[in-house]
C-alpha cells in the first residue's frame, strides 16, 4: 500500500477553498459541500508559523482494487501572488499513518523568496 504526494503551485486564488474542497470530494466519489459545511470539512493549521487550510477526507466506497477507502489529505497556502497544494493520497489506512509525516513536512517547507513575496508574512 502506498501514498502518493504532490506539491502544485498555482497563481492566484486557483479557484478557490471551497472549489478546491468539493473537486478532491469529487475524486472520493463524494457529494458536493455548500460554503455553510466548509469549516466542518477543513481546519487551519500554522506549520513554522504559516496559516494553512487542512483538509483530511475518505471515501465512503472501496475505491482502491475495491479492497480499500481511498483517503485524501491536503493543504493550501496562499503566499504571495501564488496558491500552493500539498496533496497526499492513498490507501485510507496508510495516509492516515502518513500524516504525522506530511504535517511535518508542511513544517519544514522553505521557500525561496522573490521581491513581490519580500513584503508578505506568510
Amino acid at each position: 500500500k502506498q501514498a502518493d504526494v504532490s506539491v502544485v503551485a498555482l497563481s492566484g486564488e486557483a479557484g478557490g477553498d471551497l472549489a478546491n474542497i468539493n473537486r478532491w470530494r469529487g475524486q472520493l466519489n463524494l457529494d458536493p459541500i455548500a460554503e455553510a459545511e466548509a469549516s466542518s470539512q477543513s481546519q487551519t493549521i500554522t506549520p513554522a508559523g504559516r496559516r494553512m487550510l487542512l483538509v483530511d477526507i475518505v471515501s465512503r466506497e472501496l475505491l482502491i482494487d475495491s479492497r480499500y477507502k481511498k483517503r485524501l489529505i491536503a493543504a493550501i497556502l496562499t503566499r504571495g501572488n501564488r496558491t500552493w497544494f500539498f496533496k497526499m493520497t492513498g490507501e485510507g489506512e496508510t495516509v492516515e499513518r502518513a500524516k504525522p509525516a506530511f504535517l511535518r513536512f508542511l513544517g519544514s517547507l522553505r521557500f525561496q523568496e522573490s521581491p513581490h513575496e519580500a513584503a508578505d508574512p506568510s
